[in-house]
């Protein structure tokens, strides 16, 4: 009861189905194991496989779709692709600005709080 409450006035609290839903964002792949979760994928152009409980492998796959966000804005804003080096004199200021758009547009969206989502805010 208390986890419905949290979900709906605090912040989204994630699920297995949240957890599958964000791997298939990235072309990850998830599976439960007797330890906890494997997650396989690309990771910089190489086959990584990282395992642990579900908060860790949930923490990587926010990370995962977060950075993709950054890299669509960094692309729409800077006109970088990802992984190109910004050599602009004001390529801190961009580092920065695309960390906070980044993860203020996927947190903030990932985990609304229920009201806020029946709401449609």
């Amino acid at each position: 009861m208390f986890d419905f409450l949290r979900d709906f006035f605090v912040e989204h609290q994630p699920t297995e189905a949240d957890l599958h839903r964000k791997a298939e964002q990235v072309g990850y792949e998830v599976e439960e194991t007797e330890a906890g979760y494997s997650l396989s994928g690309e990771y910089e152009n190489e086959a990584r496989t990282w395992s642990g409980d579900f908060t860790e492998v949930n923490g990587i796959l926010d990370h995962a779709n977060s950075v993709k966000i950054g890299d669509e804005y960094r692309r729409e804003r800077f006109g970088l692709a990802p992984g190109e080096v910004d050599t602009s004199e004001d390529w801190v200021e961009h580092k920065h600005e695309i960390r906070d758009y980044r993860t203020e547009t996927y947190y903030g969206e990932e985990y609304k709080p229920g009201w806020r989502r029946l709401l449609g805010l």
